[in-house]
């Protein structure tokens, strides 16, 4: 009874976990306003333009009333967390290993220390 009782709860655990993963609201933006799981998944608010010949997508997770965006995925092809850096003059986007630094529509997108490629920035509407 007990071997059945076990393998009981492991299921309904799994399945409270999914379920609670599925019911669970999207990212929001810093006033509150949840973002639709599908609106983040398939954003394309901003693009970066490289001149190795790629573009790379900005997505937006958290952003301000002004619409400034502080945290977002970098997708290079996989998804790379980045948060805002405070700059006095420009912007810095930075992620475990990643990071770009931009002014207005042009900037500099990092792959460590040693391998960065130029990029011009545009930002979707």
């Amino acid at each position: 009874m007990s071997r059945g009782l076990n393998r009981l709860a492991r299921v309904v655990g799994v399945l409270s976990v999914t379920c609670a993963a599925f019911a669970a609201p999207g990212p929001a933006t810093a006033d509150g306003t949840n973002i639709p799981r599908k609106a983040v998944a398939y954003c394309n608010t901003v693009k970066l333009y490289c001149d190795n010949s790629r573009t790379y997508d900005l997505c937006p997770i958290g952003v301000t009333s002004a619409a400034e965006l502080v945290t977002g995925t970098l997708t290079t092809p996989s998804p790379h967390y980045v948060r805002a850096i405070p700059m006095g003059d420009g912007y810095r986007y930075a992620g475990k290993g990643i990071w770009f630094d931009g002014k207005r529509d042009a900037g500099r997108l990092y792959f460590g220390q040693n391998r960065s490629v130029a990029c011009t920035v545009a930002w979707q509407h």
